[in-house]
C-alpha cells in the first residue's frame, strides 16, 4: 500500500475507481480507504448493488456521499478524454527504434553485404544509408589527419571516444566503426578493432541513446523506484559515491536538477525525472526528513557504493538498461585507454 501511495502520489492521480467495490473483502476496502489520508485522491466505490451495514460502518469514519448511477455519469460527462491520449504517449514511447538491435559481425570489408543478407529491408536501408554517408564524411576527415601526420592510434581512439558520446545506439556506433575503417582503408592504411572486446569493454550504452524514452520505460518494470531513481543519477553521470550521499533535501519533485552533497546540481533526463519524483515521495510516506539520505539501507545507513553498482548491473541484466560502468572507478574514456581496452591499432598499407 505504501508504493501504491507512491505511484499515485507520483503521477498526481486525482480519482482513484473501484466496480464492484461490494463484492471485496472489507478489510480490501479498509485498506484502499487508508489510502486516502496518504493521498489527494478522491475514491469513488462503484457497485452494481447497495452496500451493505458492514460497509456503511466503515465509511462513516470517512467523508462520504452517496450517487446513484445516473448521477455518477453525469458527474464524469464533461471531462476531457484523456485515454486515448495516455495509451498513444505509451506506444510512442515503447515503439522500438528504427535501427535494429544487432547487426553482423562480419569485418568491415564483408559488413555491408552480411547486413543486406541479413536485415529486413527497412533495417537494411536504415543501417546502409547511415553507412554509405559515413565513409563519404570519414574519408574527408582521414584525409585531414593524413596531412597533417596525425593518423596514429592515440589520435583515432580519442575520435572514436567522441563519436561514442554522440551514438544514438550500440548498432549505429558499431556502423560507424565498420565505415571508418572502410575510409581509413581508402586512405592507405588499416585500422583494427577488436569488435569481441569492444561490446564486452564498452558495456555503458553512448549517453545520448539514454535520451531515449524506450530506454527508461524498461525501468518502470520496477514497482520500487530506488532501482530506476539509481541507474537516473548513474545515467546523469553521477558517481557511485555522490549517489549514496544525495539526501531528501537534495531532490525535488518539480525540478529537473538533483543537488548533490557537496552543493554540485546536475540535471536528469526528462524521462528518468519520474523515478526520483518517486522515491522523494516514498521518502516522505516513510517520514524522512530532508537531511535524510535519498538511498538509505534497510537500518538507514548509508549504502555502499559495490550495492549501489550491483543495482545497476542488476538493470543491465534484467532489462539491458546500460547506464554505467560494471566497475566502480569511473575515469573518463581518454585516448590512450581506448588502445589497450578496445584492441584499436593502425597499419600502413605497402
Amino acid at each position: 500500500m505504501t508504493l501504491a501511495a507512491m505511484w499515485l502520489r507520483t503521477h498526481r492521480v486525482r480519482h482513484l475507481y473501484i466496480q464492484h467495490a461490494w463484492t471485496l473483502p472489507l478489510r480490501v476496502v479498509e485498506e484502499v480507504l487508508a489510502l486516502l489520508s496518504r493521498t489527494d485522491l478522491t475514491l469513488w466505490l462503484v457497485g452494481d448493488t447497495p452496500f451493505t451495514d458492514a460497509h456503511a460502518e466503515v465509511l462513516a469514519l470517512w467523508t462520504a456521499e452517496s450517487f446513484t448511477g445516473e448521477e455518477f455519469t453525469a458527474a464524469w460527462t464533461n471531462l476531457p478524454d484523456s485515454g486515448t491520449e495516455g495509451s498513444a504517449a505509451l506506444k510512442a514511447a515503447l515503439t522500438p527504434a528504427s535501427w535494429p538491435q544487432r547487426l553482423p559481425d562480419d569485418d568491415f570489408t564483408t559488413f555491408r553485404a552480411a547486413c543486406r543478407d541479413l536485415l529486413t529491408p527497412a533495417q537494411f536501408g536504415v543501417v546502409d544509408a547511415y553507412f554509405r554517408r559515413q565513409v563519404v564524411v570519414n574519408r574527408a576527415a582521414i584525409a585531414g589527419m593524413v596531412e597533417r601526420g596525425e593518423l596514429d592510434e592515440e589520435r583515432i581512439a580519442a575520435w572514436l571516444a567522441d563519436h561514442w558520446e554522440s551514438a544514438t545506439s550500440m548498432a549505429q556506433y558499431l556502423t560507424f566503426i565498420r565505415a571508418a575503417q572502410v575510409a581509413i582503408f581508402l586512405a592507405g592504411h588499416y585500422l583494427q578493432v577488436d569488435l569481441d572486446q569492444l561490446i564486452s569493454t564498452a558495456s555503458v550504452m553512448p549517453r545520448r541513446a539514454l535520451r531515449t524514452s524506450e530506454t527508461w520505460a524498461r525501468l518502470h518494470a520496477y514497482p520500487e523506484p530506488h532501482r530506476a531513481a539509481v541507474c537516473a543519477l548513474a545515467g546523469a553521470g553521477v558517481s557511485v559515491a555522490a549517489i549514496a550521499q544525495v539526501t531528501v533535501g537534495g531532490c525535488h519533485p518539480d525540478t529537473s536538477a538533483i543537488t548533490l552533497a557537496d552543493g554540485e546540481e546536475v540535471t536528469v533526463e526528462p524521462d528518468a525525472r519520474v523515478f526520483l519524483t518517486a522515491q522523494w515521495h516514498l521518502r516522505q510516506l516513510q517520514g524522512a526528513t530532508d537531511d535524510a539520505l535519498l538511498f538509505p539501507t534497510r537500518a538507514g545507513g548509508t549504502l555502499s557504493a559495490s550495492s549501489l553498482v550491483q543495482v545497476i548491473n542488476d538493470a543491465r541484466r534484467e532489462l539491458g538498461v546500460a547506464v554505467a560502468p560494471a566497475r566502480i572507478g569511473r575515469k573518463p574514456s581518454t585516448g590512450d585507454r581506448w588502445i589497450t581496452r578496445w584492441g584499436i591499432s593502425i597499419q600502413e598499407l605497402l
